[in-house]
């Protein structure tokens, strides 16, 4: 007979560890082995108790002292850190320090003599070390080391260099010019970095903001010293935008402004290669290429070309015919005197309309004692975006130029003055979008003081500081030796560090921009003939403004 064992049906499908289970046997019912529980136990055990990874240990030696940075080990309730005049860590030969942090710093070492370092984690499932680490103490300097800067998070940048093999301490200093890096009085200082370190990310001060901030285009000039002891190594300098923040979400379509400080007929007629007859097309060829909504133009005086016709009306009249001046020639006038009026605005008729627009003389809102020699009047407009319906406001600026201090005074009692009539006069309310682009002739470099800085105090914003950027290498003009070409060079001038800005797109209660523009065409690396009328380049930004 063969005998078939079957489940008892009223035990459970499922059978818990340690139950007994009875077999139905030939008609009797058996009782077989118990389910043990002893070999999942030990397991669960030998999981819960598996000890983690040792640390990973670096060593930096300096002068009588080392700095030991680790890993960081799960569940560590304590670093032992020994270091030792003999390999085998003999005792009575080894000390230690014991932290609750991944770094330590060893004392007291003399030199010529070597050590060994080693760290040990206490964790609830035991003890693990590191592998140990050779090190000898040294008072030699650290050497030149350079360093990298890129955009880190808003108003940041993280400054990398490569592992030292000597050294007790870092420090970073950082300024808006690669000069100002040299006074402690225009500079930023970070300190505490350790020897082991090989990054830091930098936050710019709020004091700082104001030149190098995320609302600028400018670069953050950054140089680290590394020390030992007291002999300091000093880093080439090296420089980086900060990061910025996420633009506000918006589906609105972008405007694309522009800016050209085109150069009056006075500036070039002494130049016969560069006369404004010879010019004009490749001035109107480099605006129709930008294709703006919007542009402010300086220098496009009433001066009347070789036919007779004025400056602005010649210009626009080689602009396809969508483009328009914000205003008549009437409203314009004549310029009498010492006076110029060659700031104005021109709009693309098929995406804005022109809501109101004037001319103003600045020397008409300075006191006496703030006016310039020459009245430099200004164009401005309040235009509306026929795609969307908003509104917003538009002022073409030339500032005076000089390094005295007199002019720069002047550009700042002018741009103040500038900011309160556009307040009172332009825009539709303080929370309207407002654009102010032009030739500042300042730049932070040179004059960390100057209106570009004052206007980011104020809520504007630089164009310039767009996630997508070209032309950037290169200066907003060509000036750079005019002396000997006129400011009409052959190839764009290079520069050790940033490139010089003084012209500039600048916003208030905007939406951010896309894309900025250094529009410098070349061919074969020379400036194209076609496209350049001007010792100036065009700037060029596509905005959101709602």
């Amino acid at each position: 007979m063969t005998f078939r064992p079957t489940l008892n049906r009223a035990l459970r499908p499922a059978v818990a560890v340690g139950a007994s289970l009875s077999l139905l046997v030939g008609g009797a019912l058996v009782a077989a082995p118990a389910v043990s529980a002893a070999p999942v136990a030990q397991a669960a055990a030998k999981v819960a108790t598996k000890k983690p990874a040792a640390p990973t240990l670096r060593v930096v030696p300096g002068a009588k002292q080392a700095t030991a940075t680790w890993s960081k080990v799960a569940g560590a309730k304590k670093y032992v850190v020994q270091y030792s005049t003999t390999k085998s860590f003999k005792k009575k030969k080894t000390k230690s320090v014991t932290t609750r942090t991944t770094t330590a710093t060893i004392k007291k070492l003399k030199l010529r003599t070597d050590y060994w370092v080693r760290v040990t984690a206490t964790t609830s499932a035991g003890k693990v070390t590191s592998k140990k680490v050779k090190v000898r103490a040294t008072t030699a300097p650290v050497g030149r080391t350079s360093i990298t800067v890129k955009p880190a998070g808003p108003n940041q940048v993280k400054v990398s260099w490569k592992p030292l093999k000597k050294g007790t301490k870092i420090t970073i200093v950082g300024s808006y010019d690669n000069d100002a890096l040299k006074k402690s009085a225009t500079r930023f200082s970070v300190s505490g970095i350790k020897a082991t370190e090989t990054s830091r990310v930098v936050t710019v001060p709020a004091s700082f903001r104001k030149y190098v901030g995320a609302t600028t285009a400018n670069p953050v000039y950054i140089q680290a010293n590394m020390f030992n002891g007291t002999r300091k190594s000093t880093s080439p300098i090296a420089y980086s935008v900060v990061g910025r923040p996420a633009a506000p979400a918006s589906n609105a379509p972008t405007l694309t402004f522009a800016t050209y400080n085109v150069g009056s007929i006075a500036a070039t007629k002494e130049r016969s290669a560069r006369t404004w007859e010879k010019r004009r097309t490749a001035v109107a060829r480099a605006i129709t290429t930008a294709a703006p909504d919007v542009i402010t133009v300086q220098e496009t005086t009433t001066a009347k070309s070789a036919e007779g016709v004025r400056q602005y009306d010649d210009l626009v009249g080689r602009l396809p015919s969508r483009y328009r001046l914000v205003y008549t020639a009437d409203t314009i006038g004549t310029a009498k005197g010492a006076a110029t009026k060659g700031d104005h605005v021109i709009v693309n008729t098929d995406r804005v309309a022109v809501v109101k627009s004037g001319v103003q003389s600045l020397s008409a809102l300075l006191p006496a004692n703030q006016r310039n020699d020459k009245d430099r009047f200004f164009g401005w407009a309040r235009l509306k975006d026929r795609k969307t319906g908003k509104t917003f406001s538009v002022v073409s600026i030339h500032l005076q130029n000089g390094a005295s201090s007199a002019a720069q005074k002047h550009r700042l009692d002018a741009i103040k003055a500038i900011e309160s009539f556009a307040a009172k006069k332009i825009v539709g309310s303080a929370s309207e979008p407002l654009v102010f682009a032009g030739d500042f002739n300042s730049d932070v470099a040179r004059y960390p003081s100057g209106p570009p800085t004052y206007l980011s105090t104020r809520g504007f914003v630089d164009a310039a500081a767009a996630p997508t950027t070209r032309g950037m290498e290169w200066a907003t003009t060509n000036n750079q030796n005019a002396t000997k070409d006129g400011g009409y060079p052959t190839s764009p001038a290079k520069y050790k560090y940033s490139a010089t800005r003084i012209d500039y797109i600048l916003v208030k209660n905007g939406k951010g921009s896309t894309t900025f523009t250094n529009q410098v065409i070349l061919t074969g690396g020379k400036f194209d003939e076609r496209y350049r009328g001007s010792d100036h380049n065009l700037q060029v930004a596509k905005l959101r403004l709602s």
